[in-house]
């Protein structure tokens, strides 16, 4: 058909009259997304394999819980992973997380991992009462938002795993 040939080769309309283009997202803003969502799972991985290194580490401690959940400093303890100060990604209790995850064997961490931004807006932050311990990042991506209101925790504007989620608060 030589109109639809023609239509196509000057990329003419052929929509009915009075309806609306379609709008797809821009290359950009895909690809914006994509890298946000893509950093939400390595946030969620990352907070998956703390909580489960965390849990095994308080099962195999021979001493108190605030001996294990704030080994290197006083009750109560905090971190963050954007922190400046020396020795913030060890493993064994001096790093953001103050529970020595290093020495078990069901779930060794050798460094803490940090947030993909590690920034002022994204970052790991953990605090334990001695009791209770909670870690905390901020998702930014629209795919995984809605965790930030259905992981139970008091912060609908975070994402929060530990033994009960309003240490941080």
């Amino acid at each position: 058909n030589l109109t639809k040939e023609i239509s196509v080769l000057l990329d003419v309309d052929s929509r009915p009259a009075g309806s609306s283009p379609s709008v797809s997202p821009s290359p950009t803003a895909t690809f914006d997304e994509a890298s946000k969502k893509t950093r939400d799972e390595k946030r969620l991985e990352d907070l998956a394999d703390l909580k489960t290194a965390i849990s095994a580490a308080l099962k195999i401690a021979t001493s108190s819980s605030v001996l294990a959940l704030c080994s290197s400093s006083p009750a109560p303890c905090s971190g963050s992973s954007n922190s400046l100060r020396p020795h913030v990604t060890d493993a064994d209790g001096r790093g953001w997380v103050k529970v020595d995850i290093s020495r078990q064997t069901a779930f060794p961490f050798i460094t803490l991992p940090s947030d993909p931004l590690n920034n002022d807006n994204f970052f790991y932050q953990y605090k334990s009462d001695g009791i209770n311990w909670e870690i905390d990042a901020n998702l930014e991506s629209d795919t995984y938002k809605s965790k930030l209101t259905q992981d139970k925790g008091n912060n609908d504007k975070l994402y929060e795993v530990g033994s009960k989620l309003d240490v941080i608060p």
